[in-house]
C-alpha cells in the first residue's frame, strides 16, 4: 500500500527516521492490565491504558475518591465498571472494602459474588433503602469537634471498610 513515490523517498532519505505512530489496539483485554494483588498498600485499580504513553491508567480511590465515566450507548461504559468492579475485589479484602451496586438494567448482576457486596439494587425502590441505610452507617464515621487536623489527614479517627457506590446507568437513577 502507501502513495505513489513513497518507496522511492523512503530509499532517497539519509537521515534518522521519524519514530513510528503508536496506536492503541482495537481491543484491551482484562489479562493485558497489570495482575492485581492485595498487599495492603497499593490500592490503585488499572483500567486502561494510555494514549500517549500506551501505559496503564489507574484510579486511585484515595487520591481520586469519585470517577464518573461519560460515552455513547455501547460505547463500554458498563464493561469498564466491570473491570473496576474486578480490580476493588482483587485489591481488598471484604473486610477492607465494601460495594453497593445500583443498576436498573441488570448488566452488572452477578459481576460480584463475593462478600464484598453489601447491596444490589435493580429499582428505585431498593436504591432507596439500600442508600438510606448506607448514609445512616457513613454518618456514624464522621469526625467529632475532638477530631485533630492530623487525624482528619490520615483518616484515623474511625476505621472499618471503605464503602464504594457504583452506579451503571445514572440517567435512569436520577430522573426516577
Amino acid at each position: 500500500g502507501g502513495r505513489p513515490g513513497d518507496a522511492a523517498r523512503a530509499g532517497a532519505w539519509q537521515g534518522p527516521r521519524a519514530a513510528e505512530v503508536r496506536m492503541l489496539p482495537a481491543s484491551l483485554p482484562i489479562t493485558a492490565l497489570p495482575q492485581l494483588v492485595n498487599d495492603g498498600v497499593n490500592r490503585s485499580v488499572p483500567y486502561g491504558i494510555d494514549e500517549l504513553e500506551l501505559a496503564p491508567v489507574s484510579l486511585d480511590p484515595k487520591s481520586e475518591p469519585h470517577m464518573v465515566i461519560f460515552g455513547a450507548p455501547e460505547s463500554g461504559k458498563s464493561n469498564l465498571l466491570k473491570v473496576l468492579l474486578h480490580g476493588i475485589t482483587q485489591r481488598y479484602t471484604p473486610k477492607e472494602a465494601k460495594i453497593i451496586v445500583i443498576d436498573y438494567r441488570r448488566s452488572l448482576l452477578g459481576e460480584i459474588e463475593s462478600e464484598h457486596l453489601i447491596g444490589y439494587a435493580a429499582s428505585a425502590q431498593a436504591s432507596t433503602d439500600l442508600l438510606k441505610n448506607a448514609a445512616d452507617a457513613v454518618r456514624t464515621r464522621l469526625p467529632g469537634p475532638d477530631v485533630s487536623q492530623q487525624q482528619l489527614r490520615d483518616r484515623s479517627w474511625w476505621s472499618g471498610a471503605e464503602m464504594f457506590v457504583v452506579v451503571d446507568d445514572y440517567e435512569l437513577v436520577a430522573t426516577s
